[in-house]
């Protein structure tokens, strides 16, 4: 039977990978937040000049996002560095630590070299879900389903 944790954690790991799939729109390409404002003199308005109206552009191929009352400049900033590929990198990085960290069939201990080294001679095996299992799957903890048991010992 497979552990309701991992169970949860797999489907926000997908819900997050599609969401990033279908945000991007089949462009690869990294998004970047950008001010292109000039001046009236030809000089670029630095965002944070009060005579500036705040504009916050993201940009990405045919993804532009202005900030027109809408999105702050660090807010902005924040959906670029959260790009569909940044995303769906870390998701490709919190699958691969699952996978090194799986339970192992039979035993219920962390596949992994989990062990507690404590005060005794020889380490003793982690019963999994392992502390890096608990800490990967807590960065989700704000999400529906999460079980406070679940989380960091």
């Amino acid at each position: 039977m497979t552990h309701p944790l991992l169970v949860w954690l797999e489907e926000r790991l997908t819900e997050q990978a599609k969401i990033a799939e279908d945000a991007r729109h089949g462009m690869p390409g990294v998004w970047e937040w950008q001010c292109n404002h000039i001046d009236f003199d030809g000089t670029v308005v630095h965002p944070r000049q009060p005579s500036h109206d705040l504009c916050a552009k993201l940009d990405c191929d045919e993804i532009t996002i202005y900030d027109e009352g809408g999105h702050s400049p660090e807010q902005a900033r924040h959906i670029a560095y959260n790009d569909p590929c940044s995303v769906l990198a870390v998701v490709e990085a919190h699958r691969a630590l699952l996978e090194l960290h799986a339970p192992e069939v039979g035993s219920g201990y962390c596949s992994a070299p989990c062990m507690d080294w404590g005060w005794t001679e020889a380490p003793a095996y982690i019963v999994w879900p392992c502390p890096t299992v608990r800490a990967l799957a807590s960065a989700f903890k704000h999400l529906p389903g999460w079980q406070s048991d679940w989380g960091p010992m």
